[in-house]
């Protein structure tokens, strides 16, 4: 599982970087002067927002291809994945996620859902800075249920 971990520990240093991103982004915003540059920032963290699920697809994209050897399809393939990622597959692997992290992360792809169908300007800011504000908390336990996976092979 050597190359496989190498491929979602790097995905997990991107999903940091977006988190680091985020948070400096949150900043700009409590200290902004007008509504030009606020929107701009909205539209930025609308963009780390979508690029943290995306992110966390793509590593249960990778376990589900290369250990479950079962990847979903069709229209609702994205929570499929989701919770497929939260169940145990009796002697293939155990839970890559725990319910709290599935819980929180299903947030971040019904926002993902949204946002990719909408104009940023048209998303309601207080939700982008509400959802912004809570991904941190999601990456932590994230990458600790990430952590565990790798740590039990």
């Amino acid at each position: 599982m050597t190359n496989l971990t190498d491929k979602i520990l790097k995905e997990c240093t991107n999903l940091e970087k977006v988190v680091l991103r985020t948070r400096a982004t949150i900043l700009l915003i409590n200290n902004r002067e007008d509504d030009i540059y606020f929107e701009s920032l909205i539209s930025a963290l609308t963009l780390y927002l979508e690029n943290f699920y995306m992110g966390v697809e793509r590593i249960f994209k990778l376990i589900a291809k290369e250990i479950d050897k079962k990847t979903p399809s069709g229209d609702s393939w994205h929570i499929q994945l989701l919770k497929q990622m939260s169940l145990e597959i009796p002697s293939i692997r155990p839970a890559l996620i725990s319910q709290t992290s599935y819980e929180k992360l299903n947030e971040f792809r019904g926002f993902r859902h949204v946002a990719r169908s909408l104009y940023a300007y048209d998303l309601d800011p207080q939700r982008v800075i509400e959802l912004s504000n809570k991904l941190s908390e999601c990456y932590d336990g994230f990458k600790a249920d990430v952590q565990a996976f790798i740590d039990e092979d």
